[in-house]
């Protein structure tokens, strides 16, 4: 596993451990490492519960811990500890609990990997804040709730996904003004009504899923103004016609 000697380097800005056959978990040690700033973990067998409090890195910018064994919760004083937080990638783990609204002090986010964990609750209602957020990564988890309007005010949002959860209500029409999204992954939830024809005023989807809803009605004329689509899956759903007048 990771020594505990690892604390002895305090001087350590990069470490890049990634790609191995580690296990264990991660010494609580690691927090004299205070000028730490980038640190992978990712794609080990390394196991456990991350006890964040033992993390003492107010510059720290990426955190990388995807495709281990990891457990624990998200602590509600994350950002406020790590204020330049940029990347954070926890898929494929077993962290669970629901994501606190002290999540969106993490102004500077531009990636948010969450997906293939056991969170629950609703993410979306404490990201409207991350105005930088680019990446949303939040599929394969229990998430619930519904899409807020206030996605709209995400300008800078890129990739939208959220396959594989417990979403529901309606897809907001707010999709469709956001100027530079490209994937939008809504399959495998309980989304209802309509297609909202404001998608089609996007000049930047490329790719749109939403596949195993319970969207209905028809599907409207403007989706096919989006010269800019190159995958659409709307199967397994209760659409009746298409409208291409």
């Amino acid at each position: 596993g990771i020594p505990a000697e690892i604390g002895n380097i305090t001087g350590l800005q990069y470490l890049n451990l990634s790609n191995n056959n580690l296990t264990g978990g991660i010494p609580a040690e690691i927090g004299n490492i205070t000028g730490l700033q980038y640190l992978y973990l990712s794609n080990n067998n390394l196991t456990g519960e991350v006890l964040f409090r033992f993390f003492n890195f107010p510059s720290l910018m990426t955190l990388n811990l995807a495709s281990n064994g990891f457990s624990g919760s998200i602590p509600h004083d994350l950002c406020f500890r790590h204020p330049k937080l940029e990347y954070l990638n926890l898929e494929n783990n077993q962290f669970h609990g629901q994501i606190p609204s002290g999540i969106s002090h993490c102004s500077a986010m531009d990636t948010l990997d969450l997906s293939a964990n056991k969170f629950t609750g609703n993410v979306l209602d404490n990201i409207g804040n991350m105005s930088m957020l680019r990446n949303l990564v939040v599929g394969r988890n229990n998430f619930t709730g519904i899409i807020p309007p206030t996605i709209g005010n995400m300008s800078r949002l890129l990739i939208l996904q959220l396959g594989r959860n417990n979403f529901y209500g309606k897809i907001p029409p707010e999709l469709g003004k956001l100027p530079i999204l490209e994937g939008v992954f809504l399959q495998a939830n309980q989304f209802t009504g309509e297609i909202p024809p404001e998608l089609g005023q996007s000049s930047s989807i490329g790719r749109l899923y939403m596949k195993s809803n319970k969207i209905s009605g028809e599907i409207p004329p403007s989706i096919f103004n989006i010269s800019t689509l190159r995958e659409l899956d709307l199967s397994e759903n209760q659409l009746s016609s298409f409208s291409v007048s």
